[in-house]
C-alpha cells in the first residue's frame, strides 16, 4: 500500500480512512512504470482498439495504476485482473499511438 501512496488517515478520534495521497511528479510516475514494464510486464499486444498487457502474476493492477496515474487523454479506461491489464482507446489509430506512448 505504501507504494501505491495509500495511507490511513484519522476523520475524529475513533474513525479511520484509508486514503491515497499522490504527490508525485509525472516523471516519477513515468520512471515508476518503465521499472514495472522492464521487470513485471511479460508481453503487450495491440488488438483493435485495445491494448492487452500481460504480467506476472499479481501485478496487472500495479501497471494499471501507474497507466492512470499518467492521465493519457487518449485512454478511455482501463481494467485489469490478476496477471492481465486491458486498455480501451477510441480507435485501432488511437491504440497504436497509445501504445507507442506507453511502451516505446
Amino acid at each position: 500500500m505504501k507504494e501505491l501512496n495509500i495511507y490511513r488517515v484519522p476523520i475524529d478520534c475513533e474513525t479511520w480512512i484509508y486514503k491515497a495521497i499522490n504527490n508525485q511528479t509525472e516523471q516519477e510516475m513515468r520512471e515508476k512504470f518503465k521499472h514495472y514494464c522492464e521487470h513485471e510486464v511479460l508481453s503487450s499486444i495491440i488488438n483493435g482498439a485495445y491494448i492487452i498487457v500481460k504480467t506476472s502474476p499479481g501485478f496487472a493492477q500495479g501497471i494499471n495504476y501507474f497507466i492512470d496515474q499518467l492521465n493519457i487523454e487518449e485512454i478511455l479506461g482501463t481494467v485489469s485482473g490478476n496477471d492481465t491489464t486491458l486498455i480501451l482507446t477510441a480507435s485501432n489509430d488511437m491504440a497504436e499511438y497509445v501504445y507507442a506512448k506507453l511502451f516505446k
